[in-house]
């Protein structure tokens, strides 16, 4: 049982020594911090629209490469380094340490060894001995047996340990230059000689000078572009200063162990000559010794060394491509103020020419209808050109503008062919000819006088044959003007239409009287609104330049087969018709019933009815 006890203690005790701190890598937080340098400026470092931008990208990523390479290179020389360090460098500080695992588990093997041949030798002399002693024998041999499985378990146990030491003493640098393997491997590029080719490529596929943007959008795009270039390569420089000073930080140790390097061999190599052969070979020993270091510590550095020279010049290619984008946003900014300013001045000559338009329409045209034309056509025509004068200064590709346009006009008049209809009518409606607000007109079987006449749209105040309002407002479509529908309009200049009455007088009736007595109560009623028709009938004639003949109360007799038919014709003024229809109507009725020869048809009473209106 103590010896189960003492084995356990043991193995305890021999595990607490086992513990083996791998090496530490610190080089690997700068690999990580290189690596992602690196990529953060091969997505910043991205060539912009001029030549020059390119060629900064081009020398930028290649400069950045270098930096990585270098970095990957010092870092496995760091490693070996490192792990080289571990070895104890003086022997009397090794023979005053604790025995070591692997000398106890040599120490361990040999007991078990020995043990083995004290089994052996005991098994020997039990088959020789007499049968008195054998029992002795036998006992001894079952203890040393015992003892023989507990030598072979200690000796198991601490070679199983040493060995998993000695793989992880071995793995600790091993481990650091795979982990640096692995990392070079997720940037391959760095190392491949094809990438200044394939940076030349783009370089020289795009190092032509794009056009100029002369539109206000592209230039605004222009100096967002810029401004998020600046903004980029400023991060770029900072994270460059900052990796300079971490290689820097990597470098101090270094170099403080290299001087402590090379004085100790300028010691070693001052000493004063001796014939010792023990100190010369102890001398040589140790000046082999610092050289191996010097070489090592040389390959960490030299990379270290070149990488500090590469970021400098980084640094002054980024500075320079910075200055570059900043020249090129200053430029972009005034022109864009430039095309502001003109963009300005153009609005400002195009709202002066309406305002003036306006002032002289007001001033020099004194017709209501030719008023309201000249103002919708100043609408008009100055919408166009400020919309006209936007877009150029809005745009610079005026081909895809004609392209873009062309097609939202095709979708436009397919979508909005009744009101583009519409609008192309309303031209016809106010031309020379045209229609203007009072005038009467009948449209299909609606009489009316015009309200409004809109852009897409027509407005009507119904009347009766009468020339009585209705009250209702009637509205219709601009287009009717090219429909099938029937447009009617007075004459221009014109305000009046024509009425008639029909009679049947009795076939007995002196013709001549009865026409002699009509006429004269018509004109006795056309008398108190004739200046008003001479007056229009001038204006009509000169508006159309034809000749009109005077409108006047005319007759007309046909014969019928009940009796003698005459038809009187008079001009009535729009906006007196019921009044003036019924003046006639009394002023007919009395003239017959005051002239006894004077009897219609029929009945000896009058059957006086109008007829319908002739427009």
């Amino acid at each position: 049982m103590w010896r189960r006890r003492w084995t356990c203690l043991f193995v305890v005790l021999a595990l607490g020594a086992a513990r083996a701190d791998v090496p530490a890598a610190p080089v690997m937080a700068y690999l990580d911090q290189v690596v992602g340098w690196y990529r953060r400026l091969a997505s910043q470092a991205q060539p912009g629209g001029q030549p020059e931008d390119v060629l900064f990208a081009a020398e930028a990523l290649q400069a950045a490469r270098q930096v990585t390479a270098l970095a990957f290179d010092a870092a496995r020389a760091d490693a070996e380094l490192a792990s080289a360090k571990q070895t104890p460098a003086q022997p009397a500080q090794e023979s005053a340490a604790p025995p070591t695992l692997a000398r106890r588990a040599a120490d361990a093997a040999a007991s078990a060894r020995a043990a083995q041949q004290e089994v052996d030798g005991l098994e020997a002399r039990v088959a020789r001995a007499p049968p008195r002693s054998k029992a002795v024998l036998q006992q001894q041999l079952a203890e040393s047996r015992s003892e023989l499985a507990l030598q072979q378990a200690r000796a198991q146990t601490l070679k199983t340990l040493a060995d998993f030491v000695t793989q992880a003493g071995d793995a600790g640098g091993a481990g650091v230059l795979a982990q640096i393997a692995e990392l070079e491997r997720s940037v391959p590029e760095v190392r491949s000689q094809r990438a200044t080719a394939a940076t030349a490529q783009p370089a020289a596929a795009a190092a032509t000078r794009r056009p100029e943007p002369s539109g206000v959008v592209s230039l605004f795009g222009d100096l967002f572009s810029h401004a998020r270039k600046r903004r980029e390569l400023r991060l770029a420089m900072e994270g460059t200063a900052a990796l300079r000073a971490a290689s820097e930080k990597l470098r101090a140790p270094l170099l403080a162990d290299l001087r402590t390097t090379l004085g100790e061999g300028d010691r070693l190599s001052s000493a004063p000559d001796t014939a010792d052969s023990a100190v010369l070979a102890d001398r040589r020993q140790r000046l082999d010794a610092v050289t191996a270091r010097f070489k090592k510590l040389s390959a960490a550095l030299v990379p270290l060394s070149k990488q500090a020279a590469l970021l400098d010049s980084l640094r002054g290619t980024l500075g320079d491509w910075r200055a570059a984008v900043d020249d090129q946003y200053d430029a972009e900014l005034r022109t864009l103020l430039f095309r502001l300013g003109l963009l300005a001045v153009a609005l400002a000559a195009v709202f002066t020419a309406s305002s003036l338009w306006r002032r002289a329409t007001f001033k020099y045209i004194a017709d209501f209808r030719r008023r309201q034309q000249s103002l919708l056509i100043r609408r008009i025509v100055i919408s166009l050109a400020a919309a006209i004068t936007i877009a150029l200064s809005l745009v610079s590709e005026f081909g895809s503008l004609a392209t873009f346009a062309g097609f939202i006009t095709a979708g436009l008049a397919v979508a909005l062919q009744n009101v583009i209809l519409s609008v192309v009518a309303y031209f016809f409606l106010i031309g020379k000819y045209g229609i203007r607000v009072g005038d009467r007109v009948q449209i299909g079987s609606v009489a009316g006088d015009v309200m409004d006449i809109g852009l897409v749209r027509l407005h009507v105040m119904e009347v009766r044959a009468d020339g009585l309002r209705t009250g209702r407002v009637v509205v219709f479509s601009n287009a009717v003007v090219f429909s099938n529908t029937n447009f009617f309009k007075q004459l221009p200049g014109s305000s009046f239409t024509w009425h008639e009455f029909r009679l049947t007088l009795a076939a007995a009736t002196d013709y001549s009287l009865a026409e002699q007595r009509l006429m004269r109560a018509v004109d006795a009623v056309f008398e108190d609104y004739r200046a008003s028709i001479d007056r229009q009938h001038t204006e009509m004639e000169q508006n159309v330049a034809l000749a009109v003949g005077q409108p006047r109360p005319e007759s007309r007799l046909h014969l019928t087969e009940s009796g003698l038919e005459m038809l009187v014709r008079y001009p009535v003024p729009l906006d007196q018709v019921a009044e003036v229809d019924d003046r006639i109507a009394r002023a007919l009725l009395q003239a017959i019933d005051s002239e006894p020869r004077l009897a219609l048809a029929g009945s000896g009473k009058a059957t006086l009815q109008p007829a319908p209106a002739a427009d």
